[in-house]
């Protein structure tokens, strides 16, 4: 009688991803006692305690609020399995791991971490290639804006005085190959401009002209119509009678802010000048803007400005004072504050401070949510040394708002202090939780931030260094893109929530909705959605970033396949959502978002 062969523990198992498969036996090696195979790891960092607890983040909770998933004795023997293999080294590969599992009956145990330690706990990057011309030139860039139609513009590094800026767009939709389009560039160089979008989903550019002696600063503007044409058009901006219009002075490094008025109206700050501008949608004119009691001098170039649901301009004291990536402190950066506009006067307003905190070469990032704290504006990075290794949040939900303490950025397992986060790049998520990446040295852990708890979670390693001169975008996919310093070469993360489930999906929803209009939208999990929200498409530079916001809807399910919900309304000015297009998402099960649908936010003429 032949005797039955033992079963193989890898038959008809997948290979286990590279990262998956370090992750999981570094950690299994670096165990000690049975509990901690007994229960269930967490990937997470409770907020600081006022004695703060080096943790590991697979163990930021107590034992008892971890879920177990085998007995001690079980974990125990897989303990005693590793050690005789090699108490030194432990398990070597995944089919060891496998191999010793199987004689304990332990694979649903085994499952269960790998599925811990894998894209659907720390998502995971994809590398997409080259920022390049349809004739395959690569293009260093340092301008990205999410257009309407799901191609990415960019504009590149040119470092060349009097000539034009290339401008590739990549068309973020398509996986199936690396698409790239050349629109006939603008005449000027752009290159150090700002940049926001327009009520039409056109892209204002003004300033700029190039890295090279900073002379002569350009005062042009410039616009970019996505669906003009084949590959878009590049416009200057010009007047009802078709005469080219500029700015009054001349701008390097400007920031620039769409505010909530229609017709629509752009704010445009520093570049240098104290003096700042509005550009006029519906005339296609500039005009001074008047500051009672004095103009920000606004000495860290590309300051942080983002606009508040009253109106207001809020001021985060972040922005650049000179290149490069080292900390720095910058004593000259004015205190934060805002700038309100005078009720009976649109082109007049007066600053009021609110208290120092700089944070130059740090980015800033606008958070909105429909409880309270209703609007508060996170800080990330930059500064000194110290400063750069923490993070900050101010709730302006008050009437006499207050930064609060300086709280540290997370650990990795073995450190004994945060990273140094210089140029970083936050990016608001549709899911409400912040991405971080960039501003720190290749390989270095990218987090993720859950603005409702202050808990990080840590994310896939950063293949490469992203600091200065580069930026990340979230994409209609949910997905986010990094792309910049010193590389071409664009990279996309997707989240774990991309890995946790089918994506629910938008039958039909409107292409343009009015202020305050309720409008229906037709999705076959309708009874599985927990969010419907509006994200405001990047347009970022240098970690600077206006645009980014995430409006959550109101909503309720009125059909098996139907959701009726409500576009905002922030009467006037149109401040929480100012006009103009938006991904709109549907946010499913587990958290897992819809692919965006682009709607058109607008006031009803």
């Amino acid at each position: 009688m032949s005797q039955e062969k033992p079963k193989d523990p890898n038959a008809g198992k997948e290979p286990l991803d590279p990262k998956t498969h370090r992750r999981l036996l570094k950690f299994l090696n670096a165990a000690r006692t049975p509990d901690e195979l007994a229960f269930l790891p967490k990937n997470e960092i409770p907020p600081e305690e006022p004695d703060p607890v080096v943790r590991h983040p697979a163990f930021a909770h107590e034992l008892a609020e971890r879920e177990p998933i085998t007995s001690f004795a079980n974990a125990r023997r897989v303990l005693n399995a590793r050690d005789d293999l090699s108490p030194i080294l432990g398990f070597a590969h995944i089919e060891e791991l496998r191999e010793a599992v199987a004689r304990f009956d332990l694979g649903k145990w085994l499952d269960r971490l790998i599925e811990l330690f894998g894209p659907a706990t720390f998502g995971e990057w994809e590398d997409i290639g080259p920022i390049q011309t349809p004739d395959g030139d690569p293009v260093e860039v340092v301008h990205a804006a999410m257009l309407r139609t799901g191609w990415v513009l960019f504009i590149e590094a040119a470092c060349r005085p009097n000539s034009p800026s290339l401008t590739p767009l990549w068309n973020s939709l398509n996986r199936a190959t690396v698409e790239f389009k050349l629109p006939t560039p603008p005449t000027d160089n752009l290159y150090c401009s700002g940049h926001s979008f327009l009520s039409d989903g056109q892209l204002l550019v003004v300033g700029g002209g190039g890295d090279f002696g900073h002379t002569p600063h350009p005062n042009f503007g410039w616009l970019f119509d996505p669906v003009d044409g084949p590959d878009g058009t590049w416009s200057f901006t010009k007047d009802s009678a078709n005469n080219r219009t500029r700015m009054a002075v001349d701008r390097w490094y400007p920031t620039l802010v769409t505010l909530g008025d229609v017709p629509g109206r752009v704010l445009i700050a520093s570049g240098r000048p104290t003096q700042m501008e509005i550009y006029e949608e519906a005339s296609g004119t500039f005009s001074n803007l008047t500051t009672v009691g004095g103009d920000r001098q606004f000495s860290a170039l590309y300051p942080g400005l983002h606009l508040l649901p009253g109106g207001e301009i809020f001021f985060a004291p972040v922005g650049f004072r000179s290149g490069g990536s080292a900390p720095d402190n910058y004593a000259q950066n004015e205190p934060s504050g805002y700038f309100e506009f005078d009720n009976t006067n649109p082109n007049q307003g007066s600053w009021k401070n609110l208290g120092p905190n700089d944070r130059t070469k740090g980015m800033s990032l606008l958070l909105l949510s429909p409880t309270f704290p209703y609007v508060q504006v996170m800080v990330v990075g930059g500064g000194d040394l110290a400063r750069s290794r923490t993070y900050q949040i101010i709730n302006l939900s008050n009437l006499s708002p207050v930064w609060q303490p300086a709280a540290n950025l997370p650990l990795k397992a073995g450190q004994v202090e945060p990273t140094s986060r210089v140029n970083p790049n936050p990016v608001a998520l549709p899911d409400g939780t912040v991405f971080l990446s960039g501003g720190a040295p290749a390989g270095e852990a990218t987090w993720l931030f859950n603005p409702n708890t202050s808990v990080w979670s840590e994310m896939d390693e950063a293949p490469r260094e992203r600091k200065y001169h580069s930026h990340a975008i979230l994409l209609p996919t949910g997905e986010v893109m990094s792309c910049g310093w010193q590389n071409s070469t664009i990279e996309v993360f997707k989240p774990p929530y991309l890995f946790r489930g089918p994506r629910p999906v938008i039958t039909t929803a409107p292409d343009h909705v009015h202020f305050g209009e309720s409008f229906q939208i037709q999705t076959p999990q309708a009874d599985e959605i927990q969010k419907i929200v509006l994200a405001r498409p990047m347009a970022p530079t240098h970690n600077t970033d206006t645009e980014q916001r995430i409006i959550q809807l109101h909503f309720h399910c009125c059909g098996n396949n139907t959701l009726q919900t409500v576009a905002p309304n922030g009467w006037v000015p149109h401040a929480t959502a100012p006009a103009g297009y938006y991904m709109l998402f549907l946010i499913g099960a587990r958290g897992v978002p819809s692919m965006a649908k682009f709607i058109k936010l607008a006031a009803e003429h």
